[in-house]
């Protein structure tokens, strides 16, 4: 006996099998387009034509019964109504964002952060105030952020009327031919 059969002998008391001799990897074979193109046109006259296709579906719709062309109606007419009722529920919801003077450009992402906060307790309104606040560079470009410091470009007209009546100035509030 050679190495070979002993080990082979080996291997079947340890398993109980015979081992196989080692498989040849045979390489993948590969198609040209031509192949392909021929593959595919094959394929395609086992299809219908749209003739057939057509003719089937009018067929196919023929056999159906009253109560099924009644259900079919009454799902497409409640499919519409939810996309309806979303497009308006979208519009309301960014009506209120800019409603709360929240800047064009970042009503979108206002509305994404404030339906995560919407509950039974908490409304959309009430959420897109929240956001503003917690966030509010998301504001509106006309109430300017402050930092409590006055300057020129901050002012409001009570302190413009208390600025003339400290220097001596007319505020601009008493009647005239007094």
């Amino acid at each position: 006996m050679n190495e070979n059969e002993k080990n082979e002998a080996a291997a079947v008391q340890e398993t109980g099998t015979k081992p196989e001799p080692a498989q040849e990897q045979q390489p993948e074979k590969t198609f040209t387009q031509s192949e392909l193109d021929a593959a595919i046109a094959k394929e395609r006259q086992s299809l219908p034509s749209a003739d057939e296709l057509k003719a089937f579906n009018d067929w196919k719709e023929s056999q159906k019964t009253k109560q099924e062309k009644t259900a079919e109606k009454i799902k497409l007419a409640q499919e519409a109504q939810t996309a309806a009722e979303q497009k308006a529920s979208a519009l309301e919801a960014k009506l209120t964002a800019v409603s709360k003077g929240v800047k064009p450009e970042a009503v979108e992402d206002v509305i994404a952060l404030a339906k995560n906060k919407v509950s039974d307790d908490v409304t959309l309104e009430q959420a897109i105030e929240s956001v503003i606040e917690k966030y509010p560079q998301f504001g509106s470009a006309d109430k300017p952020l402050t930092t409590g410091v006055t300057t020129p470009n901050n002012r409001t007209p009570a302190d413009d009327t208390l600025l003339r009546k400290a220097m001596g100035l007319p505020t601009g509030n008493e009647k005239k031919g007094n």
